[in-house]
Parts: C-alpha cells; structure tokens; sequence
C-alpha cells in the first residue's frame, strides 16, 4: 500500500515543465504576433513618412518652379534642334522666347561658350539662331542678355540644355568582346563573343550606321579588320569567333568593335587584353574598356571609359 501511495515527483515534475513550456510557446507565439503587427505599423508609417517627404519634396520643387517663373524675365522659352554640320561638329540651335515686359527699343542675345547671337523682333516674340558643337560639356546653361535704355538683365535659360548634343544625333553604340583565351606553343587562342547594338538615341534623328568592323591590333599595330556589317540586322548583332595569333612576350592584344555612321563619323569600343605566360602556356587577360567617337581623320572627339 504504501509503494502505490508514493508520489512519483519525477512524473510531476515532467508535467509541470511540459505547463510551462506550453505556456511559453503560447507566450512567445503572441509575443510573436505582437512583433509582427508591429513591424507591420512600422512599415505603413514608414511608408506614410516616405509619402509626406515626397509630397514635400513635390511642394518644395513647385514652389521653386513657381518662384523662378514670377522671376524670370521671360513668358515663355522654346527652342528646336536644326541640322547638323559634319565638318564642323555643330548644330544649329533655334531658340524662341517671349519677354514678360516689351519696351522700346529692346535688344536681346543669347550666348553660350564662345557662341552668341542676336534675337529678330516679330510681334511679341524674339527667335534667334545659335551653333553648338555637339560634343561639348558646355557645363553651363545659354545665358540670355536683355538690353534696355534702364541697363542689360542676364537670365539662364535652364530649359535649353545644349551639352553633350551628339545624343541626340547620333547613333549610341553598344557593344562588348567577351570570352576565354589559352597561350599554348607561342600561339594565343581566343575564343569569343562579340555583341553590338547600335541604335538612334533619337527617334528623330536620321543618322544610321552604314558600316561595321571587328578590328585586332597588336601591340598598336594593326593585324586584322573585318567587315561585320552583314551581321547587322536592325542595328544589332551577336555572333562567337575563334582566332589564333602568334605572339611573344610583353604582347598587349587589343579587340574592338568599329562602326561608322551616315554623317561619317567612327564610333570604337575597344577591349583589350594583356598576355600572362608561364613557361610554354598561359592566356590573356582583360585590362580595360573605352568607347570613343573619331571623325574620319581619326581625331578622339568624344570618349568614355
């Protein structure tokens, strides 16, 4: 009688901390829950915060745009881009403004870099002619100069952006030369891919490429060039190669991609590749990549690394 009266505490013991352990879980399980809804707070307030510094921002960009108008000298600013001149690089810009107050007498001009030009009255508007070369980062905005009997007022004319202009132009070439290399028994393999895209940045522009290249130098001099422009279709090609080249020591291989465009001018992408050798074997590695804009006498008129 008395070993079925004896209390089994480690039964008991077991029970009570199963309890508890359930009573855990179930605390941390809304514990849990608690967390969640409060990331979940945290994230629409986030958000609604995100919303208001955008509508601030939004407020902020309105009010200065506003503020500028009630400044500026002028009711209203146009221009247009006009034809592009080959042999000097530059566009003809035309420019269209209507001053707020018209006094007699009036004269206005506008100039940028070392362009500048004067504006033809006609009823209230004032146009005016301006060349810009299309491949300057002029890094300033034409600057208009009112002349009155009162004195001259500048303005900048921050809608007209003339920098950079061959964007809108000319064709972008996009293109990369990608691939594996093996040095073996004083020949260097390679084995690759060659990509081009060259489509108008501009839907208005009239300007096409009329010819494609892949072109190999070593060491700066030439070896091989050859025509791709079949290849293209719809500005754009890809297509794999494999060439063999007999090289010796300190050899830099330089591949890239040449096409010229209707106004005539050459667009590069150049990749190039140093020779790493041990012993007998070794391959090629990539050292860096540029893109140009040449005129036809091969002067560099606009590159980007």
């Amino acid at each position: 009688m008395e070993n079925n009266k004896k209390i089994n505490w480690k039964v008991i013991i077991n029970l009570v901390m199963a309890v508890i352990l359930v009573v855990c879980l179930v605390k941390l399980s809304n514990l849990t829950d608690e967390i969640n809804n409060l990331q979940s707070q945290l994230s629409y307030w986030q958000s609604d915060v995100n919303n208001i510094r955008s509508d601030i921002s939004s407020i902020y960009n309105n009010v200065d745009e506003h503020l500028k108008k009630e400044a500026s000298l002028l009711s209203h600013v146009d221009y247009e881009l006009g034809e592009l001149d080959g042999f000097t690089h530059k566009a003809v810009i035309y420019l269209k403004v209507v001053p707020k107050n018209i006094t007699e007498g009036m004269q206005l001009s506008v100039s940028i870099g070392e362009e500048n030009a004067e504006f033809i009255k006609k009823d209230n508007e004032y146009t005016a002619s301006l060349p810009a070369n299309i491949f300057s980062d002029y890094g300033e905005y034409p600057m208009l100069h009112i002349q009155t009997a009162e004195g001259t007022k500048t303005e900048l004319l921050e809608s007209v952006d003339l920098s950079y202009l061959h964007y809108n132009y000319l064709p972008v070439l996009e293109s990369d030369i990608w691939g594996s290399s093996t040095y073996r028994n004083d020949t260097l393999t390679i084995d690759g891919n060659v990509l081009m895209d060259c489509k108008p940045s501009s839907s208005s522009s009239n300007v096409k490429a009329v010819k494609a290249e892949l072109v190999t130098e070593l060491n700066g001099k030439e070896i091989d060039r050859k025509d791709i422009t079949s290849k293209l279709v719809d500005d754009y090609c890809e297509f794999s190669f494999e060439e063999k080249y007999k090289v010796d020591d300190e050899v830099e291989l330089a591949m890239y991609v040449e096409m010229e465009d209707s106004a005539g001018y050459i667009h590069r992408s150049s990749k190039y590749y140093w020779l790493e050798k041990n012993g007998s074997t070794g391959h090629a590695t990539e050292a860096v990549h540029t893109l140009g804009i040449y005129d036809k006498d091969g002067n560099l008129l606009n590159e980007f690394e």
